[in-house]
């Protein structure tokens, strides 16, 4: 439905954002408990996956982002500038807005506190350039792919993260503490590798809103998602 056409067609668009994955944790030793019940079992499993999914996918959804797979027990998400458009093609940009990016962290600190007695989250972020397509056509069956290197960084970002925590790439934390940020604060030392990982603090600003953050350098050179603020913008008086 690229462009507003009522229509499927094959057709790619490449355009830059920030991605999330969401890994579900636990959802192995659930499943297994369930399944052992037998059909009571899987249909009560449906209903406890069925909830907690839903409650990811509705807060995704409300900071504009899109679901692009069900990996597994995990969901792929991508957050865009504007919609997917082949227009977009001819529009030059050549990294991330950090807005589109400080949705997508808001997003993260709100569903890795999703969780059942049996079931947490842990988040992974990147950013870049990607390249969303849809193949097919035979017997008018149809895949959506999305791909570029920071699809592939989620993985990393996946390995660094504690249960209920985020971790974001380095090119995440570049944009966020560019030169333009007023104020960072930097402690710890990153000169010697066996040194204490460094925490930066910054004051973002975005069009809406005044964000606080705080990242924690992992020895993989991920950063950790310690501390996320954020406050509306005081819209001056005319």
């Amino acid at each position: 439905l690229i462009d507003g056409e009522e229509s499927l067609r094959a057709a790619s668009v490449f355009f830059h954002g920030a991605c999330l994955i969401v890994d579900i944790s636990g959802f192995t030793a659930l499943s297994e408990g369930f399944c052992d019940a037998g059909k009571l079992g899987i249909d009560g499993l449906q209903v406890c996956t069925n909830g907690y999914v839903g409650d990811l996918v509705a807060i995704v959804q409300s900071h504009g982002g899109d679901i692009v797979k069900f990996a597994g027990d995990a969901l792929v998400c991508v957050f865009a500038e504007e919609r997917f458009t082949t227009s977009s093609r001819n529009r030059k940009q050549e990294r991330v807005d950090v807005d589109v990016l400080i949705r997508a962290m808001i997003c993260a600190s709100e569903v890795r506190c999703v969780r059942t007695d049996r079931l947490t989250v842990h988040v992974g972020i990147s950013c870049g350039e990607m390249c969303f397509g849809i193949l097919g056509g035979v017997e008018n069956r149809w895949e959506c792919l999305i791909s570029g290197p920071c699809i592939h960084e989620l993985s990393d970002c996946l390995d660094d993260a504690p249960s209920m925590q985020a971790v974001m790439t380095a090119d995440c934390v570049d944009i966020l503490f560019a030169p333009s940020a007023p104020s960072e604060t930097i402690r710890g030392r990153t000169e010697n590798p066996d040194s204490l990982p460094a925490i930066r603090t910054a004051t973002v600003h975005t069009t809406s809103a005044v964000c606080e953050v705080e990242v924690q350098l992992t020895s993989s050179g991920n950063y950790l998602l310690s501390a996320l603020s954020v406050a509306p913008k005081v819209q001056s008086a005319k």
